[in-house]
């Protein structure tokens, strides 16, 4: 999912910078490239904290399989560490799975109003 998301941005960004050819700078404030390529800085931070959450949670599985292992923990103490990750992470994604399908839309009504 993360590779697939950093590939639609990846792939959008020149859509966005190509809004814009002709004249030098940013787009103009307001404009439909410039609301966009928000929109996609938006993603990014909601991407990036996707990743963040991910890793914590890898991190807290890991650390609290060797605690339980090692005999200084128990499942049952370790799984609501575990849980309250995995809840924030699917939050968070659903965030970006929603901002990304917005954009995609409002990208797509944008080409279709321009044509």
């Amino acid at each position: 999912m993360r590779h697939q998301l950093l590939l639609m941005i990846t792939l959008t960004s020149p859509f966005f910078g190509a809004c814009s050819v002709g004249s030098p700078g940013p787009a103009p404030a307001g404009s439909p490239a410039a609301v966009h390529a928000e929109e996609v800085r938006e993603i990014e931070r909601l991407a990036a904290e996707v990743d963040a959450l991910a890793n914590q949670l890898t991190v807290q599985v890991d650390e609290s399989r060797r605690a339980v292992q090692e005999g200084r923990s128990t499942p049952s103490a370790e799984i609501p560490h575990m849980t309250a990750l995995a809840d924030q992470l699917g939050e968070k994604n659903a965030a970006l799975q929603a901002a990304v399908i917005a954009l995609e839309a409002r990208v797509v009504a944008s080409a279709q109003g321009a044509n």
